[in-house]
């Protein structure tokens, strides 16, 4: 229900910045993908605090926040290396289908229907591999956080190499 919520006052903004012409709707557009981006990596352990420490949505969204704050850039990048990643598999899968559907046409309409048939299911595929991904790196990294102990198949390197240790701030006097 939160999820929803916030969900939806994002897409509130989104609507405001799409009538909103000029700078202004810049600026609305901006505060959205600000908004939407902080949410996302806020939310980053909800799903492994609640599995790990059988937490209800908010403690799990404060566990989260917790977890973030005692390794604040650590999960970043999971988010753009696997973010990356997907996004380099769409745009492959654009080039690919697109060409793709404008050879069909010559097939007719079963040849424009099949391959729209396997473009959905390359990038629903997709979206499912990498959400299933994403969750599996999340919880143990999770774990990692929370324990110190590398879960099951990672080996440490992997692991550490997630965590990279903040840099202390010196100030000049």
């Amino acid at each position: 229900m939160l999820a929803a919520t916030i969900g939806l006052i994002l897409r509130v903004i989104e609507q405001a910045a799409d009538r909103v012409k000029g700078i202004g709707g810049l600026v609305i557009q901006i505060i959205h993908s600000v908004l939407g981006l902080m949410w996302s990596i806020i939310i980053i352990f909800v799903v492994p605090s609640m599995v790990y420490k059988n937490l209800g949505p908010i403690d799990a969204i404060k566990n989260s926040v917790g977890v973030l704050k005692k390794t604040w850039g650590e999960s970043l990048i999971r988010v753009f290396g696997l973010g990356l990643a997907e996004l380099i598999f769409i745009v492959l899968g654009i080039i690919v289908f697109i060409p793709l559907l404008f050879i069909s046409v010559m097939m007719g309409p079963i040849g424009i229907i099949f391959i729209i048939f396997i473009a959905i299911i390359y990038f629903v595929g997709l979206i499912l591999l990498f959400g299933v991904a994403n969750s599996v790196y999340n919880t143990a990294l999770y774990v990692y956080a929370e324990t110190g102990k590398v879960p099951g198949e990672y080996n440490e390197e992997q692991i550490k190499n997630a965590f990279k240790p903040r840099k202390s701030k010196m100030s000049i006097l």
